[in-house]
């Protein structure tokens, strides 16, 4: 009945918008009330910090080093419209050293399955990263359901698991997600398998995509290495738990660039041995006319703009997973607009980026082309007429900004290669 709703709401615009602000404005209220329960309840959550204080008792182990990255400028039109520049600037992150550590006789809970230590304190690190006070991302990001199990409910009688981690959440079927928040934390699990020779087995959704599957054989894991969670609660004698590799001051904020430089060489070390027949332009745009949002309405003015620069046109969910690391990898200029796939910008040998922002504006792939030190751009394009969706909102590029922005960021304004 739910997949029947989203199909319909996928073919009527209107009802879909008034959908998505009745579905917001329930959330809102429910994690409202939520919060009220986990208050008055005394709810205890073990925060990243507290795993700092009791590291002995939770065999913390530290690697790798404390970052400071610097976003810098980037280029794009003067004046900067409000909506970029609301987002968009530079800026410096620490990025505390990352960590891994153990968490004894652990209880698992949940259809996206969360930790418990045997005291029944939640463990916040196998949530997800955390952008809000500790009560509201439980309300927003753990069910009530799984709450309850966890202060009411039986323990599971399935005989426990030794040793894993687990590697799936609410997020994880978001390609960009499951690229930073998720495959990053594996370089945790590897310190763990060298200081202990064990390796640990990866919990994950019962479904995983053929682009996720793909991108974990690329970083040596195969089925064998995997439990497809299909329980609800399970003990886990020895959960292994790596940190978010994201900035730590009070909350989760940008990304780790080493763990982007440690996923890249991972992948790409990797990918020698995978034969890939496709040939790819090194001038590269990326259409979204097959998302339900951010699509380009003049797209094809825009190829018809692009060609004569040597630039090609690819759809990036006609492709495989080994296509869209090799597409990235090899580019020497990128434009594209804000979606998902920007995300294999990690896997690219310094390229010029052109990102295209409608209503919607979000910089992590401003930051991460930044922070991997590439050279940046920007366009703020106008919405169609009557477009009224804020974050899927469709665009309409000016083709002579386009190409006077190319150009000002030093793309040659030629075929040649």
């Amino acid at each position: 009945m739910n997949n029947q709703l989203k199909v319909y709401f996928k073919k009527y615009k209107k009802l879909r918008v008034i959908y998505r602000e009745f579905y917001h404005s329930w959330r809102k209220a429910s994690v409202l009330l939520f919060g009220f329960y986990l208050k008055k309840s005394n709810f205890k959550a073990i925060t990243r910090n507290d795993l700092s204080i009791s590291s002995q008792k939770y065999n913390l182990q530290e690697f790798g080093s404390e970052e400071l990255v610097s976003f810098g400028d980037f280029h794009t039109f003067k004046p900067i419209p409000d909506r970029i520049a609301a987002r968009i600037y530079p800026m410096k992150e620490k990025i505390a050293r990352p960590f891994v550590c153990e968490i004894e006789r652990a209880e698992i809970i949940g259809n996206f399955p969360v930790a418990f230590d045997c005291e029944g304190n939640l463990i916040l690190e196998t949530t997800l990263p955390r952008f809000t006070s500790v009560e509201a991302h439980i309300a927003k990001n753990v069910s009530i359901k799984t709450i309850i199990a966890s202060q009411f409910g039986k323990k599971n009688r399935q005989p426990a698991i030794e040793t894993a981690c687990i590697l799936t959440n609410p997020w994880s079927s978001n390609f960009w997600h499951w690229t930073v928040d998720t495959l990053t934390q594996l370089e945790g699990i590897e310190h763990y398998q060298q200081q202990t020779g064990i390796k640990p087995k990866l919990i994950v959704n019962s479904n995983l995509r053929s682009w996720q599957k793909d991108s974990l054989e690329l970083l040596g894991y195969d089925e064998t290495d995997l439990i497809f969670w299909q329980d609800f609660r399970r003990t886990v004698n020895k959960l292994i738990v790596p940190s978010f590799r994201r900035s730590y001051e009070d909350l989760h904020g940008e990304i780790s660039v080493n763990a982007c430089q440690w996923l890249r060489q991972k992948i790409l070390s990797n990918l020698t041995n995978i034969k890939c027949d496709r040939l790819f332009s090194p001038k590269v745009f990326i259409s979204r006319r097959k998302a339900l949002g951010r699509r380009i309405i003049n797209e094809n003015e825009v190829i018809e703009a692009l060609k004569p620069l040597g630039f090609a046109t690819y759809i990036l969910e006609e492709m495989s997973y080994v296509e869209q690391v090799k597409l990235f990898a090899q580019a020497k200029v990128i434009v594209a607009p804000h979606g998902a796939g920007l995300t294999n910008l990690i896997f690219a040998d310094n390229p010029i980026i052109l990102e295209l922002f409608g209503a919607y504006v979000g910089r992590e792939f401003a930051n991460l082309a930044r922070g991997m030190g590439f050279k940046y751009g920007c366009l703020g394009c106008q919405p169609p007429r009557g477009e009224v969706r804020q974050k899927d909102g469709d665009l309409v590029v000016n083709i002579t900004q386009l190409r006077d922005l190319l150009a000002l960021m030093g793309s040659p304004m030629n075929n040649e290669q």
